[in-house]
């Protein structure tokens, strides 16, 4: 009676980190996180949503390379998800142009109204603002 016993068992490919690099790492990610807030509160303009972006962006990368164990694996790995990042971005700049490309075209009639109401409010207007008309009407006597 043979036995598969006898064959020798290859180790896979593993990496353990410390718990001082975990550690490390979760400290750094906490004190980017910290320093997102401090700058949502220094009001830089639109600078601001550029610098949490780039911020967030690097405590992704922190994240996927440790905590994934990214930094250990195959390139083919990281490559796959780069190119999900690449479409993921693709598809939010479509939705981003497309809501850039409709927005004077929402936001204008509730604009008009807006303008309306505060003349009427302040007395400068006789006329009321125009209101939407009732689906039902009463009958006329």
């Amino acid at each position: 009676m043979s036995s598969d016993h006898s064959k020798p068992v290859v180790p896979a490919r593993t990496h353990i980190l410390s718990i001082q690099t975990l550690v490390l790492v979760w400290v750094i990610l906490c004190a980017l996180a910290i320093g997102n807030l401090f700058i949502a509160k220094l009001h830089l303009g639109p600078a601001t949503v550029a610098i949490e972006l780039v911020v967030a962006v690097v405590m992704a990368v922190i994240s996927a390379l440790y905590f994934m164990h990214l930094r250990y694996d195959s390139l083919f790995s990281v490559a796959i998800l780069l190119l999900t990042l690449v479409f993921i971005t693709l598809f939010i700049s479509f939705v981003i142009i497309d809501v850039k490309a409709d927005q004077p075209q929402m936001y204008s009639g509730e604009a008009q109204e807006m303008v309306q109401i505060q003349q009427h409010l302040a007395g400068s207007n006789s006329n009321p603002p125009v209101a939407a008309k009732p689906a039902v009407s009463a009958p006329a006597k």
